[in-house]
């Protein structure tokens, strides 16, 4: 169970967490120097959804110069190599803990990616120059000259990654010349990307390189510079992250679960750091902790404190309506303090006098907006529910000062971390509290059920939005309305074996195979449909209308025991908005779940 306190902090001021916080630097904001002030405007760009890394644990790995990282597919896995000669190929735990070995020796492995579509891993030799393909018993399937004249032997291939949308790969040049090499599925090389970034954004050699395919971007890293390097497809830097990491040397990006991956060469020590933003806070584990819940907060927070997993946001105008959109993490500029608050600068949650957020301790918060161009509002829960099968959410609103314009709250959703927000129903009907017209009138919700969509997540948001409904009497006074009692249960999936006893193959459901829900999920037009079979058999996965007319075969052939994904690309089916059908079969077991692509 999580209790909002005073004690946590999370926002723009920069947080000791296990050592340190860090934030990133976008283009727009790149000559800003790196303090809380230019926070704020990067977390308002739309570009990116992160604006700072936070450590949340560096452990030593049995493995001498680790060298390269991917994430295998099971997100749980990460692959990486040693690249003393003689190392070979290791596959290990987030805590490090090295749990299977592939005894390929190596002559000088400088990186490592899991090639999905066929099961088996790619390897740089960095002196030797060659691109090669191993099984995963460690036997040599092919190798691939990529030599392109580069003068020192140690400043060779250092990165490796493939792009899942087209099959191409991605390799690092360390230095001199510091460039991308790409090669076609048929590993032809097609184009050699120079990598020379303006100002924040230089890096004087890349050592680790990682395609991440749910925004189509690259992650790299420098060893000599110390910084992660964000670009686009074509290379063109968005964003960049400073890391205090000794000769960085791999790296790996889960997306959807909000994770940085890195190791160092020098130390034999895997980092893990989570990817935040002001407005997207880091996702509470219902599987590990089974209940969530907020009961309390303190009219003594500072500034850009919020409870764990929450955010609370505010908007750009006066009195936001239901669709109008959050801007925003709350914050009170100094220079907009009535005189009343005047000795309580830099303590939002006490003032008596604007549009404010207020702590009402045992009461929760409440909400009240004045017309000051910075309007609330929301609170904004991030849960992770995978292996979660059913989940119910509580929560409590009341009427503390009626007035002539009515504000509700509603309740809402979303997967991921961008896309509209959906409104949650129960009996077909959004689930809100409407102000009343007593003062103290109090309303509690309970035994609202998650939607099938949103179990088995890694990522999700519930919102909810304190907004104007447009009806007024009288004057230009607002209604000021109260939160509180937010409580999410969980129950654990029966089906799911634990994960964490066998390896990379992990035991999987009594039923021989398991479906996961796609994510993200509503998507447009790409999503990623996760599955595990138990016993190696013929496996079958299809797109269907809700009327059942088939629309593609997603997924064909036969599967040995293990954790599968399949990228799914919409658009190539021409297919309108709405709810679609996906379904497995293998081994006389059938599964179905549904998809919603929004466009």
């Amino acid at each position: 169970m999580v209790i909002a306190s005073a004690l946590h902090r999370i926002g723009f001021v920069w947080l000791l967490f296990c050592g340190f916080s860090i934030q990133s630097v976008h283009p727009a904001f790149a000559q800003e120097s790196q303090v809380s002030e230019s926070l704020k405007g990067v977390s308002a760009s739309d570009s990116f959804p992160f604006n700072r890394i936070k450590l949340l644990h560096a452990n030593d790995i049995a493995v001498v110069d680790p060298s390269g990282l991917d994430i295998h597919v099971n997100p749980d896995f990460l692959w990486t190599v040693s690249d003393e000669p003689g190392g070979h190929i290791y596959l290990m735990r987030h805590s490090g803990e090295v749990v299977s070995t592939i005894f390929y020796s190596g002559d000088d492995m400088e990186g490592i990616t899991y090639d999905t579509s066929t099961n088996t891993l790619w390897i740089l030799e960095e002196r030797l120059r060659l691109l090669v393909n191993v099984d995963l018993q460690g036997n040599v399937i092919q190798e691939v000259n990529i030599d392109i004249g580069q003068p020192n032997p140690n400043d060779g291939p250092e990165g490796l990654t493939i792009n899942t949308s087209n099959g191409h790969f991605y390799i690092a040049n360390e230095k001199n010349p510091r460039v991308i090499i790409e090669l076609d599925a048929n590993l032809e090389i097609v184009q050699i990307h120079p990598i020379q970034f303006p100002e924040p954004f230089t890096i004087t050699d890349i050592s680790g390189l990682f395609y991440e395919e749910n925004r189509n971007e690259i992650w790299m890293v420098s060893d000599e510079s110390q910084k992660v390097v964000v670009t686009n497809a074509g290379f063109e830097p968005i964003a960049y992250f400073p890391l205090p990491v000794a000769k960085p040397e791999g790296i790996a990006v889960d997306f959807l679960r909000g994770f940085l991956f890195i190791v160092s060469d020098e130390q034999d020590r895997l980092y893990k750091f989570s990817l935040e933003s002001d407005m997207n806070p880091a996702a509470f584990s219902l599987r590990d902790e089974l209940t969530y819940e907020f009961n309390f907060w303190s009219p003594d927070e500072p500034d850009f404190s919020y409870p764990p997993n929450m955010v609370f946001q505010m908007s750009n105008m006066n009195d936001p309506q239901l669709r109008d959109e959050m801007t925003e993490p709350y914050y009170v500029p100094h220079d907009d303090y009535s005189s009343d608050d005047a000795g309580t600068i830099g303590f939002p949650y006490n003032n008596t006098r604007r549009t404010r957020i207020n702590g009402l301790g045992e009461d929760g918060i409440s909400f009240i907006n004045t017309a000051r161009e910075r309007d609330l509002g929301a609170a904004v829960l991030a849960l992770d529910t995978e292996g979660i099968e059913r989940a119910e959410v509580s929560w409590t609103a009341g009427t503390i000062t009626p007035n002539n314009r009515a504000y509700a709250i509603r309740m809402q959703y979303r997967a991921g971390l961008s896309g509209a927000f959906l409104d949650l129903l129960a009996d077909g009907q959004p689930v809100e509290y409407i102000r009343s017209t007593q003062a103290g009138h109090e309303q509690q919700f309970s035994g609202i059920l998650l939607p099938e969509e949103l179990l088995d997540l890694p990522y999700l948001q519930l919102r909810w939005k304190f907004y104007y409904t447009g009806q007024q009497t009288g004057g230009s006074g607002r209604d000021e309305l109260r939160l509180d009692n937010i409580k999410i249960e969980a129950v654990p999936s029966t089906s799911i074996g634990d994960e964490h006893q066998s390896g990379w193959n992990n035991e999987l459901p009594a039923e021989n195979a398991r479906l996961h829900q796609n994510y993200p999920n509503p998507f447009n037009p790409s999503t990623v449909i996760r599955y595990e079979i138990l016993e190696a058999a013929p496996v079958s996965i299809t797109l269907h209308t809700l009327t059942g007319r088939k629309i593609a075969q997603l997924v064909s052939g036969y599967h040995s025991a293990g954790s599968y994904s399949v990228n799914v690309n919409t658009s190539a089916f021409g297919l309108a908005s709405g709810i679609y059908i996906y379904r497995l079969e293998t081994s006389g077991v059938s599964i179905s779940k549904q998809m919603m692509l929004i466009k």
